[in-house]
């Protein structure tokens, strides 16, 4: 009988692990942050894999993306785009034709910027959403972070240092009832833009690295994450200080 128990206990420890909740912690390869409107969560751990239930998993446009070391120094655990050809494509889904508020969120490590805008999530922003960064002058490491609601442009000129061959948190949030978008930069709030337009839907592929209409980013990309609502700084702060 005790031989029957112990192998019972041993049994309930192994079926325990294997359903270990993919939010139990920082750090860990396949884990997504705890926090309340992920939709979609690419870390970019040597795979392509949308780490949320969700299972948007992002496609190569070319064969080979390379994987390149993250924010944090550890290999193979953010992609690179080229700002040519290369991008990744997120095929078209119902979760992600966010509406009403959104918040999408990167890390990225440009290798500098052109003289136009340089998208590092669109989902055609023509209707729907992208953020992304405008140079200023090519090779700039002074830009502008940029994002489309609905066609409408909003963007902070030249107050937002983001360096080349330097990692730096990003992210903007929208809420159609207010008109007012927000820009945070490694986790900190930076400004806010008000600017009448609608969240509205594409059933256009979501592109990292690249917009619909091809205005490429060229770098490394981590941690992108999409929301279908608007964090708070105490949320963006947390997403921030995900390892």
């Amino acid at each position: 009988m005790r031989a029957v128990i112990a192998l019972l206990a041993v049994l309930s420890l192994v079926f325990l692990a294997g359903c270990e909740d993919k939010t139990t912690g920082p750090g860990e390869a396949g884990g997504y942050p705890d926090i309340d409107g992920l939709i979609a969560f690419y870390g970019f751990d040597g795979n392509m894999q949308d780490e949320t239930p969700g299972g948007n998993d992002a496609t190569s446009g070319t064969v080979g993306l390379p994987f390149v070391k993250d924010h944090n120094g550890n290999e193979a655990r953010a992609i690179y785009v080229d700002g040519t050809s290369d991008s990744l494509w997120i095929p078209d889904h119902p979760d992600l034709r966010v509406t009403g508020s959104i918040t999408l969120a990167a890390w990225i490590e440009p290798d500098g910027t052109a003289l136009a805008y340089n998208a590092v999530i669109d989902k055609n922003y023509d209707d729907a959403y992208s953020l992304g960064l405008h140079g200023v002058a090519p090779g700039d490491t002074l830009t502008d972070i940029r994002a489309f609601i609905g066609d409408v442009m909003f963007e902070f000129d030249d107050v937002v240092p983001v360096g080349v061959d330097e990692w730096t948190h990003i992210a903007f949030t929208f809420v159609d009832s207010s008109d007012v978008g927000r820009f945070y930069v490694n986790g900190d709030f930076v400004g806010s833009i008000v600017a009448a337009t609608t969240l509205g839907t594409s059933a256009a592929d979501v592109r990292l690295g690249s917009s619909l209409y091809g205005d490429a980013y060229a770098g490394a990309i981590d941690q992108v994450a999409i929301f279908d609502r608007a964090l708070d700084e105490t949320e963006v702060g947390l997403l921030y200080g995900f390892d």
